[in-house]
């Protein structure tokens, strides 16, 4: 919060309100390293009092139980540092807090649009602060919905430049949009089906993100977790909650999943069928049936939506390599690699020593050769 908002506050009891950015903040609770907006100095600043009276709002509410204090890595710090946690006996006061304000009315601005809406409606959506929003109505003054984006991920996501996809884009634009909640994009490794789906989760939405990596982590504790993690930062609670918020959940790397992964998958499945969060799952072709988590059945009934990506055509190998490459040797390329969008990339970018792992050394030294010979210039 801005400096110039802090002298307007403190309507609200200060052990109340810390109780409200505890509660905001309960997405850190377990984590082993966590944000400075749960130690004394992010306090302070949340409340807008000195650091040096923050003890003294919080002591109170360590002794009747309703917060807990320990020491624990800070993002950016060197050291543990003593940070604060809320229980589920501050929850529960708080969610009571919020029931009285519920009926309350509130000025909004969302985009540039300014309307009235109640607290209830209002803390129905994602990535609300719920003590700014108590702050702004007892001071009858604007909350501004427009936050940035929640995303929760394990290693992996990062924006990739795709080519030759648009159809798969336009089917991807299409499923956001309509009645299914699960999308799996089929792809052999190496075919763009990770690059393409963070495409979408980046660039074509922006829904509250969880992108989970089931190569890293693909048993139901991880998967879970997870999900709760994205609950708590979206104030939702676990699956139940995210199934009726705009969510988008990104699973990327399905291939073998243990027996209890398959299982949450199904149940994830089964929980998001007809509500509003959407579930992306980018999926190897030849994942056999028995350990995938759908059925045929539910594509022939238009609750998953399946993309299939391949190959790159050889049209759009200049826009890789540029236009002024031979169009001999594009073609060679092409031929070499079969079109795969990870080999040409890796191509693209001069990659000799990833490309040995995937082809022979005779063959890596030609490709390198050929993506230099570009068109002679006319004499």
């Amino acid at each position: 919060m801005h400096g110039a908002d802090k002298t307007r506050m403190a309507k609200l009891p200060l052990g109340s309100r810390a109780l409200l950015h505890l509660y905001d903040m309960r997405w850190n609770n377990g984590a082993d390293t966590v944000t400075e907006e749960v130690t004394q100095l992010g306090i302070s600043d949340a409340l807008g009092i000195p650091r040096s009276h923050v003890t003294r709002v919080l002591k109170p509410l360590i002794d009747s139980g309703k917060i807990d204090e320990n020491k624990r890595h800070v993002k950016g710090k060197n050291r543990k540092l003593k940070v604060y946690s809320i229980t589920p006996g501050g929850i529960e006061e708080v969610r009571e807090l919020l029931g009285s304000f519920s009926e309350k009315e509130v000025m909004v601005r969302d985009r540039g649009r300014s309307f009235t809406s109640t607290v209830g409606d209002i803390l129905d959506l994602p990535n609300v602060h719920s003590l700014e929003l108590v702050d702004r109505t007892v001071e009858g003054s604007t909350y501004e919905l427009g936050r940035e984006r929640v995303i929760v991920c394990t290693p992996g996501l990062e924006s990739c430049q795709i080519f030759d996809r648009e159809d798969a884009v336009d089917e991807a634009r299409s499923f956001l949009e309509s009645d299914p909640s699960t999308m799996v994009i089929l792809a052999n490794r190496g075919y763009g089906s990770s690059s393409l789906m963070s495409e979408i989760a980046l660039n074509e939405t922006d829904r509250p993100l969880l992108w989970h990596d089931l190569s890293i982590e693909g048993d139901r504790d991880s998967i879970m977790r997870s999900i709760m993690d994205l609950g708590d930062r979206i104030q939702c609670g676990g699956l139940s909650g995210i199934r009726d918020t705009d969510s988008l959940l990104c699973f990327d790397n399905y291939h073998i999943l243990p027996d209890d992964g398959v299982d949450t998958m199904i149940e994830i499945l089964e929980s998001l069928d007809g509500g509003r969060a959407k579930m992306m799952v980018a999926m190897r072709r030849e994942n056999p049936s028995y350990n995938r988590f759908y059925q045929r059945a539910d594509v022939e009934r238009g609750r998953v939506v399946e993309i299939g990506v391949g190959r790159l055509e050889l049209e759009s190998m200049g826009l890789i390599f540029g236009s002024d490459i031979d169009p001999e040797a594009l073609k060679l390329i092409y031929m070499m690699t079969g079109g795969q969008p990870l080999s040409l990339e890796l191509l693209r970018g001069g990659r000799e020593n990833a490309l040995r792992q995937m082809y022979p050394n005779e063959e890596v030294r030609f490709m390198m050769y050929l993506r230099t010979k570009r068109i002679e210039s006319e004499k």
